[in-house]
């Protein structure tokens, strides 16, 4: 086992080597379009969590590579390192057929619209993998194999999305797994995971607790009059037990998004509990370094966010959003077993002391200069019961304020 493990860090130091060489081939290469990239996110030490991060993206001859170095600091869980540095290409395989390759550490965001995922989001930091995405027509097919936190923590997941007239309809899966279920080569291709789960559990050939599979479902329908209505649905596999109600294992969102004629309304609405992100074991939760591989705030969680975007003004405001959350104390590392329906009330959604909070906040652009944009978005508000503490109120604040070079 230590000479696999070495072997895997070797192949892994390679790698990396390989994409610095990569990177070398792509500066000496036509450079059409790149983006340099300073933001700094919540830098108030009173948020309780902090991000800055520089990053640096580019394309040529088909090639991109994506650059990116953060420092996280949260109440919980920090951060420092490269967070993301993959190189893509995109292929011509046929007619109104493509397929795009990518390789290294990326963040992964399947909002059907511009937004958070309780599926898979940005809030992680960058996951070492291999993904590829196969589009032909109205069809799409996307593969993920990553390696996580931890000690032989995998991730896989997979979606299928059909786009018939306004319409666009996805099923997919992801699973926490052993290196064991991960390397199995069936995985590369469109096979169902609960499939393969199945027959590793039957055969013996892997334990319960080193593998946790979800489904979900999403769906977006959007007219030519801008008007969009989409959601969501991430279930955990023991809901879906015969005469089994553990609705508590069940994360969702929905969005609706109103055009007017020189503005627009969105609403979106997540709701995600402990024990839909978390197994009965920690190896299978669905984190990255503590982080939530899917909704923004973590588990145990839910958030109502009301947003009115406007024409440019001279200011260069564009939007202001109110947001109302919920956080209860369930977090990762709570563990979990199938108590029955009876005694779910232990895992009831919002356990313990409930956190609120009431934000308002607008976001702005500004063009500094022929090549340089800011953008920004910075508010607040009270939060009650602040860190789940009974009585502890403070006045809240988040924001981030993003610079941006572009050179064609």
């Amino acid at each position: 086992m230590r000479y696999i493990h070495d072997q895997t860090r070797r192949i892994s130091h390679y790698g990396f080597l390989c994409l610095i060489g990569l990177f070398l081939l792509l500066l000496a290469a036509p450079v059409s379009a790149s983006d340099f990239t300073l933001r700094v996110q919540s830098p108030d030490t009173g948020l309780d969590t902090s991000i800055q991060s520089i990053g640096f993206s580019a394309s040529a001859g088909g090639w991109q590579l994506d650059f990116r170095h953060s420092k996280r600091i949260g109440k919980l869980n920090s951060f420092n390192g490269m967070d993301q540095l993959q190189l893509q290409k995109s292929f011509n395989i046929g007619t109104d057929a493509t397929l795009n390759v990518a390789v290294g550490r990326a963040v992964n965001n399947w909002s059907l619209w511009q937004g958070d995922s309780v599926v898979l989001s940005s809030h992680a930091p960058g996951v070492d993998q291999f993904q590829y995405t196969y589009r032909q027509g109205k069809v799409s097919f996307d593969k993920i194999i990553g390696k996580l936190s931890g000690e032989d923590r995998y991730i896989l997941a997979h979606r299928l999305s059909v786009t018939i007239g306004n319409l666009t309809g996805v099923i997919g899966e992801s699973v926490i797994a052993d290196g064991q279920f991960a390397k199995n080569w069936i995985n590369l291709i469109i096979w169902p995971y609960y499939w393969t789960q199945w027959i590793a559990l039957q055969s013996d050939a892997t334990h319960n607790n080193k593998v946790n599979a979800n489904v979900f479902l999403q769906a977006l329908y959007e007219n030519e009059h801008g008007f969009r209505l989409g959601g969501e649905v991430f279930i955990d596999d023991m809901p879906q037990w015969v005469g089994i109600k553990q609705l508590f294992q069940i994360a969702g969102q929905i969005y609706a998004e109103i055009p007017f004629t020189s503005s627009r309304l969105s609403l979106q609405y997540s709701r995600v509990n402990n024990y839909t992100y978390a197994f009965q074991v920690p190896f299978g939760d669905y984190s990255h370094h503590g982080y939530s591989l899917g909704s923004s705030w973590g588990p145990d969680n839910d958030e109502l966010v009301i947003t009115y975007g406007f024409p440019r003004s001279r200011i260069g405001l564009e939007s202001i959003s109110l947001a109302l959350r919920r956080k209860g104390e369930g977090n990762f590392g709570d563990s979990w077993e199938h108590d029955g329906y009876d005694a779910h009330r232990d895992k009831q959604f919002l356990s313990g002391i409930v956190e609120y909070t009431q934000a308002l906040y607008g976001t702005a652009s500004y063009q500094l200069g022929p090549n340089w944009t800011m953008h920004a978005q910075w508010g607040g508000g009270p939060m009650q019961n602040a860190k789940n503490k009974a009585g502890y109120n403070k006045i809240h604040s988040e924001g981030y304020l993003e610079i941006r070079y572009h050179l064609d």
